[in-house]
Parts: C-alpha cells; structure tokens; sequence
C-alpha cells in the first residue's frame, strides 16, 4: 500500500513537471512568433528598402540622450489690448532608445533650469508632444494642460531683450489644448528619420511632398477676464474646435558624408468653430462663430551622423492662427526644440 501510494505522488509529481515544462516550452514559442511578428528577421524586410538610396539599419539598437525645451505662448487681441502670454517652461534631460520602428524616450525637468526665470512665475505644465516617423506617414499629437502664465513686454516681443521690471503674472490663466496630425510621405525612398529619430538614414540627398489631415481643441479660460468688450460684456472663455487638410513638402541636403540639413513645411487649413462664454451687468454671455484659418508648420534639423554616433540639433515651430469671434483673436503657438547625442549598437537578430 505505501508503495502503491509512493509511485503514485511520485507519477504527480513528474506529471506536474511535464505539464510546466510542456507550458513554458509554449509559451517560449509563443513569445518567439510574437517578436517575430514585431520584428520580422532582417532578411525578409530589407526588401522593401533601396538600399542604394538608403540604409534602413534593421540590425542596429539606437541609445540616446537629449535636452528638450517646449514652448508656449498666444497672443490675445481685442479692440483695446494686443498681448503676448507665455507659460514660464522649463528645459527638460531625457534618455531614449530605438529600435526600427520602436522609439522610446522619457525626460525629466533638468536641475539646472529651476535657477533661472524664477521672476516668470510659476507654470503648472503637462506639455505632452510627440512626434512619430513611420515610413510613409507622419504622425504628430500633443498634450497641453498649462495652469499660469506671464506677460510678456513689448522689449521681449519686437526686439527679444530681458524684461527690467516685474513681470504681470497670471496665476489665473489656463490653457486645454489637444490635438494631431497625419501627413503621408509620397517619395518611399525619404526618410524623416534620418535627422529626428536616428533610426534610419538616407544615402543621398531627396525630397518628398507631403499631404495630411489635423484635428485639435483649444480652450483658453481665466477665473478673471481674459476680454473686456465695449459692451461691458467680460470674456472667460475661448474654446475653438478645428480640423482640416495640410499640405507640403519635405527635403534633407547631405552636405558631405556625414553632415545633413532636413527642412519640412506644411500649410494647414482648417475649418474652426469657436465659442465664447462670459458675463454681463444682466448675466451669461455666449457667442459662436465659424471661421477658415491657414496656419504654417515649420520643423528642422541639423547635425553630424556617422554609422555609430549622431549629434543633431532640432526644432518644430507649430500654431494656430486667427481664433477670432468679433473683435477678440486668440492666435496660439508652440514649438520643440531638441539637442540629441545619439549612439548605435550593432545587435544580432
């Protein structure tokens, strides 16, 4: 009977260790197919590239470490006012790896940058904008949720010197923007990659054009006045909704070897409905209006790239004009400004 009872736990036991084994061996196949699927084997990809115009460099893990600053401002405009508001931003240190088409960075705000501009008030920022290469389609989204902002002088606007005397803040001042974009890459043989995410580069100078569509929300509101009309009717909020069509073209010149200069634009045209909500001496106060507004997109870049090391400058200029119900015009702008060093590792498949 002991026996009997021995070679029986003896037998669960080694079923249990077959069935674990059987499992783990599955789910290693499993994981296998799957990271095939991701990353399918060079060989059976680097035919859908012109390697003599490109080098698509599937085989090669991409580190990197940046410095970014985001900026953002809007000029209000009305009858009797016209002001520049800017969000008191901070430079940001990150690190990053790519690998074909999978990038990922992640940035904190740098030591350093709480040294200066401490006049310029405090910003509460979530300023999320990413900007994503694939080989025929650009995309570009964003995040904006800004609490504070300060007044900018007319020495700062018209002739960018320092402010001597104290800044107007507004702790009162809010933003809400969210919003992207989707353009298509007509020449297969460009890569946007080559000076904004290092993954991919181009082995001769060429250019593309571009067309795409974009969408966004903006919403400016204060607890305050953000517009004080002749009608004694006070402005809270400015909402604008939009969406349309852009159009462009792209072209990186390969100074030499190594060195390169990438220049993109796009005009964007977009349909938008905007509203407003205040009060007056006899309540609420709304209004509505449609307006179309052409708004440019400019972004650059500049640097050094070898097969192992990339050291690039750049920056993306965006907006969004002629918000404007009546006599009141929000016109909105925010900008990247990138500083990457960049270092490849050469990793079997």
């Amino acid at each position: 009977m002991f026996t009997f009872i021995f070679l029986f736990a003896m037998n669960k036991k080694m079923y249990i260790l077959s069935l674990s084994l059987l499992v783990i061996s599955n789910l290693s196949n499993a994981q296998s197919r799957f990271l095939s699927i991701l990353f399918p084997p060079v060989d059976s990809v680097i035919t859908k590239y012109d390697t003599t115009k490109v080098d698509p460099k599937l085989d090669q893990l991409t580190l990197r470490l940046y410095s970014v600053y985001n900026g953002n401002e809007f000029l209000v405009k009305s009858e009797d006012e016209t002001a520049v508001f800017a969000a008191n931003s901070k430079y940001k240190l990150g690190l990053g790896f790519g690998y074909r088409w999978l990038i990922l960075n992640a940035a904190i705000v740098s030591p350093f940058s709480n040294r200066y501009n401490n006049d310029l008030g405090k910003t509460y920022a979530v300023d999320i904008q990413m900007n994503i290469y694939a080989p025929r389609f650009q995309t570009d989204l964003r995040v904006q949720w800004i609490d504070g902002y300060y007044k900018k002088t007319q020495d700062q606007i018209y002739l960018n010197f320092e402010n001597k005397s104290p800044y107007e803040i507004r702790n009162d001042l809010k933003l809400r923007s969210f919003g992207g974009g989707l353009s298509y890459t007509f020449n297969k043989n460009y890569l946007h990659k080559h000076g904004f995410d290092q993954t991919k580069t181009m082995k001769r100078s060429g250019g593309t054009l571009l067309a795409g569509m974009r969408l966004g929300y903006l919403k400016v509101f204060t607890d305050s006045i953000l517009f004080k009309e002749p009608s004694n009717i006070s402005i809270q909020e400015f909402v604008s909704i939009y969406g349309g069509f852009s159009f462009g073209g792209a072209y990186t010149f390969l100074l030499n070897k190594h060195w390169f200069f990438s220049i993109h634009g796009a005009l964007n045209a977009s349909l938008k409905n905007i509203e407003t909500k205040g009060y007056s001496l006899i309540g609420d106060e709304k209004d509505h209006a449609f307006r179309f507004s052409l708004s440019p997109t400019i972004r650059s870049s500049f640097g050094y790239n070898s097969s192992k090391h990339f050291i690039g400058l750049y920056g993306i200029i965006d907006n969004e004009l002629y918000n404007k119900i009546g006599s009141n015009q929000i016109d909105y702008y925010f900008s990247s400004i990138k500083l990457i060093y960049a270092y490849r590792i050469k990793i079997t498949d």
